[in-house]
């Protein structure tokens, strides 16, 4: 039985250590969030950088297709990028100038989102950064698959870059620095020059770069670990996911009734997934049943609608839009109700444990961890 694991986050214990400690430096404000010790301003020691103007449109006029970008022209260039956590945007000054930014804007790909504007006086020095967080700056949301466009103040498009389909999940930066193409790195390294992956070598009995696992290299884990008694854990032949085809029986669930229901995995990135898993031996109907975040005065919960069933052993995974409305925070809970009210399960996360994956291991049974990989619909992997 193969368990996979893609090709992002081997660790997200870096993810989130790195997210926890650039949001302590940005601060609650509504200014952009500089380097720690470097000034955005045309003042010795000023900080004006950038806020959002209410109201001040998509702008969506003299926009220059992306393949008809000039290269070369823009002092100031997307430097780096994350679709997790805050959704970090870096801006670099390749330039030997100061560039005033003074009305410059960001977009994602989305025109009806609201433009990110810099403020008047927002000046970057030669070589230096600026690094925009989601919430305290810019309000749109950095996708699984999306874009982010640099404008100047006359509103004409100056830098432009876009990624395939997880490309951001760790890093989308340029290598070298400024001018550089793009590509996936194997962290974040907002504010300071950033580092591409490591080349992996798998069959070499190291696990590298991405790379989960290289032959005995497993990472400290073992068939406990994805939920079974005893066995011998192995590698998959290219490095990027564990083989539990040797591992014993697997641990058997202790539940009854409407408590075989429980919350098995959670993500506070993207759609704001959670997942639920039937681990009894009957199927169970969901008419009814409820859950919510920690702001039940707030939020609406979403009600599984008549009809839910789900069959014994089986995986149900809800988004937000689709389903639920309310978003996932950093610190947040989950609480699941049956139709009678009655709370079957719950779980909750400090900031910046479910940027990734906040699941059970053992799948189904274990308590609940920062995981490494997202795994909705299928066993968690720590």
């Amino acid at each position: 039985m193969k368990q996979p694991i893609g090709n992002a986050l081997r660790s997200a214990a870096v993810l989130v250590a790195l997210i926890a400690a650039f949001s302590a430096c940005s601060g609650a404000t509504d200014e952009g969030s500089l380097v720690p010790g470097e000034s955005s301003s045309s003042e010795p020691g000023g900080d004006t950088p950038g806020t959002v103007i209410p109201g001040s449109g998509n702008g969506t006029s003299d926009r220059v297709p992306p393949s008809e970008l000039p290269t070369g022209v823009s002092p100031v260039v997307i430097n780096e990028v994350t679709s997790a956590g805050d959704d970090f945007i870096e801006f670099y000054n390749q330039s030997s100038e100061p560039v005033d930014l003074s009305g410059w804007s960001v977009l994602d790909d989305n025109p009806e989102n609201e433009r990110y504007f810099f403020r008047q006086g927002t000046v970057i020095a030669p070589g230096r950064f600026i690094v925009l967080v989601k919430g305290d700056d810019h309000q749109f949301g950095i996708g699984w698959e999306d874009e982010v466009n640099l404008y100047d103040a006359s509103g004409r498009l100056v830098d432009h870059t876009a990624w395939p389909p997880g490309a951001a999940e760790v890093s989308w930066c340029r290598m070298p620095d400024g001018t550089g193409a793009f590509q996936s790195c194997s962290q974040q390294t907002f504010g300071a020059l950033n580092t591409s992956a490591e080349p992996d070598v798998c069959g070499d009995g190291v696990a590298t770069g991405f790379e989960v696992c290289d032959g005995p290299d497993l990472g400290g884990l073992d068939c406990e670990d994805f939920g079974f008694r005893e066995g011998e854990l192995g590698c998959d032949e290219d490095c990027m996911g564990f083989d539990t085809s040797e591992c014993g029986a697997p641990v058997a669930p202790d539940c009854e009734g409407d408590f075989c229901v429980v919350i098995n995995e959670v993500t506070s990135a993207e759609e704001d997934s959670v997942e639920f898993l039937n681990i009894g031996e009957v199927e169970v109907d969901l008419s009814g049943w409820s859950y919510i975040d920690d702001n039940p005065e707030g939020n609406e919960p979403y009600v599984f609608p008549d009809g839910t069933i789900l069959p014994a052993g089986a995986y149900l995974v809800r988004d937000k839009d689709n389903h639920h409305t309310f978003g996932l925070g950093g610190s947040d809970e989950v609480n699941l109700y049956n139709a009678a009210g009655v709370l079957i399960d719950a779980t909750g996360w400090d900031r910046g444990e479910a940027v990734v994956s906040w699941c059970r291991i053992p799948n189904g049974v274990g308590p609940f961890r920062t995981c490494s990989q997202q795994t909705f619909g299928a066993p968690n992997v720590p």
